[in-house]
């Protein structure tokens, strides 16, 4: 693994070949007075995109409030026929 150390100001000269090291699984450290400051790599799985709800669900997993299942959302149930008391209702209404 290649490991590249670049001041601010070299980084600015030389981004692409610094983004390249990255991509190739290299890592690039960026100095600003001879301390390292930031450092680049290559990213390992693309970020996803989360929705609120996901977040607010993956913190209550995390507190400990609720379990998160592993497949995705259930499917949508759809009725045919009212019963009971519904089908009161939607006769009524007709």
């Amino acid at each position: 693994m290649k490991e590249l150390i670049l001041g601010v100001r070299e980084l600015q000269a030389h981004l692409g070949l610094a983004l390249r090291t990255a991509q190739e699984g290299g890592r690039v450290v960026v100095t600003s007075h001879n301390r390292p400051i930031a450092q680049i790599q290559r990213v390992t799985r693309p970020p996803r995109q989360e929705s609120a709800l996901d977040r607010k669900l993956r913190r209550m997993a995390e507190e400990g409030r609720l379990r998160l299942g592993r497949i995705g959302s259930l499917p949508r149930i759809r009725s045919d026929k009212s019963r009971g008391l519904a089908a009161q209702v939607e006769a009524d209404r007709r």
